[in-house]
C-alpha cells in the first residue's frame, strides 16, 4: 500500500487547491490531469495494474490515518486485498473537506467520508452515493481543555470554536448551540482544519468541534491535558453513521466489481483487526505519526465500532435525515434512495 500525505499527493490533487468554500467546488470540479505516460480520463475505463498484475485503486481517507483504519491497513499487510486483485493507493486529502471533492473530480475512485457531509452535498446535486458502512457509530465530540472558562453549552457564548473546516460540523455546532438559545453568531467560528486541536491546545480556540472522542481525546489524555470530551450524541445529536465509503454515481455500474471487491477485502481486514488489536495497532503505527500507548488505546476503544459486514440501515439514514431537516440543517432531505446503496456489499 502506498500511503500519501496532505503536501505529498499526486499532481492531480493540487488541482483542487484553489478550490472555495463548502459547495464551491463539488459541483464544478475540474478534471485532474491524467499521468503523462497514460492518458486516462476516468479510472473506471481502463484497468490500471499495480505490481504483480493488481488492479491499482486510488482511495481517499477522510483524514491522517488513525485508528478508525485498523481494518484497512491491517487487511492490506495481510494481503486481503491483493487476494481480490487490488493494489491500494491510499490519499490523505490537503485538507478535511476534500474526499467528496476528489470523488466527483474523479481524482480517486472511493473516498471515505460523513453520512451528514453525503446528505449535505446531495442536497446540493452532488453526485456521490454512500456504498458502504466504515464506522457506523457517532464519534464526533465537542471538546474543550481545562481553564478554558466553559463548563456547558451556555459557556461557549463569546468563545472561539474550532472546526475541521466541513460543512456538517458546523451544522451540528448551530444544533447545539439552540439547545442554550444561542446561535453561530454567539461564537466565533475558526476553520484550522487539520491545526485544529494544536488550535485548541495553543489557546486560539476556547474549543473544538469535529475531533473524536476515540482519537483525538485519546491523544489529549495521553498529553495529561485532561481535556472535556462530550460526544454530539450526548448533546441532541442522534444517531448517525460516522464514516461511510463514497463513490461517485456513475461508477455505480461500470465499477460494481471494484466495489464489491474492495468492501469484502475491508469487511475481512476489519474482522481480522478485532480477533488481533495489537497486529491492527502495529499497522497503524506503520501508516501514522500515532505511536505506542496512543495507538494502542485508540485501537482498543475504535475496533469494536468498525462495521462488520458494511452494510447500512435506510430507516437510520431517513430519521437522520428528517432530523436534520427538522432542525433547519437542511432545506429538504434527500430520500436514503439516493444517499446509498447496499447493492455492494457481499
Amino acid at each position: 500500500m502506498k500511503i500519501h500525505g496532505p503536501f505529498a499527493v499526486v499532481a492531480a490533487l493540487l488541482l483542487f487547491a484553489g478550490c472555495g468554500g463548502q459547495g464551491s467546488g463539488e459541483e464544478k470540479a475540474q478534471k485532474p490531469a491524467a499521468p503523462a505516460e497514460k492518458a486516462v480520463e476516468d479510472p473506471l475505463l481502463f484497468e490500471k495494474q499495480g505490481t504483480k498484475g493488481l488492479r491499482m485503486l486510488e482511495i481517499t481517507i477522510d483524514g491522517y490515518p488513525n485508528a478508525d483504519y485498523g481494518g484497512l491497513f491491517l487487511g492490506d499487510r495481510l494481503g486481503y486485498f491483493a487476494d481480490v486483485g487490488l493494489q491500494l493507493h491510499v490519499h490523505t486529502p490537503i485538507e478535511p473537506r476534500r474526499p467528496v471533492l476528489y470523488v466527483v473530480g474523479k481524482v480517486v475512485e472511493l473516498g471515505v467520508s460523513h453520512q451528514p457531509e453525503v446528505a449535505l452535498a446531495r442536497a446540493r446535486g452532488t453526485p456521490i452515493v454512500a456504498v458502504g458502512s466504515w464506522l457506523p457509530r457517532p464519534t464526533t465530540s465537542l471538546i474543550w481543555l481545562p481553564g478554558s472558562g466553559i463548563h456547558g453549552i451556555a459557556d461557549l457564548k463569546g468563545k472561539t470554536i474550532a472546526t475541521e473546516g466541513l460543512e456538517y460540523q458546523e451544522r451540528f455546532l448551530e444544533a447545539i448551540l439552540s439547545r442554550a438559545n444561542l446561535s453561530l453568531d454567539d461564537v466565533t467560528v475558526i476553520r484550522p482544519k487539520y491545526l485544529m486541536i494544536p488550535s485548541l491546545k495553543g489557546g486560539r480556540a476556547d474549543a473544538a468541534i469535529g475531533g473524536s472522542w476515540n482519537v483525538e481525546g485519546i491523544q489529549l489524555r495521553s498529553e495529561g491535558l485532561h481535556p472535556v470530551v462530550l460526544p454530539v450524541t450526548k448533546l441532541g445529536i442522534p444517531d448517525y453513521e460516522e464514516l461511510v465509503l463514497i463513490a461517485r454515481e456513475d461508477q455505480l455500474g461500470k465499477g460494481k466489481d471494484m466495489i464489491e471487491s474492495f468492501i469484502s477485502a475491508l469487511a475481512r481486514g476489519n474482522r481480522a483487526a478485532l480477533a488481533h488489536p495489537a497486529a491492527a495497532a502495529r499497522a497503524i503505527e506503520a501508516a501514522s505519526e500515532s505511536h505506542g500507548e496512543r495507538a494502542a488505546k485508540g485501537t482498543a476503544a475504535t475496533l469494536p465500532m468498525l462495521s462488520k459486514n458494511n452494510r447500512m440501515d435506510e430507516a437510520r439514514w431517513q430519521s437522520f435525515g428528517a432530523w436534520m431537516e427538522a432542525e433547519g440543517l437542511l432545506e429538504s432531505a434527500p430520500p436514503p434512495s439516493q444517499l446509498l446503496t447496499n447493492a455492494y456489499v457481499p
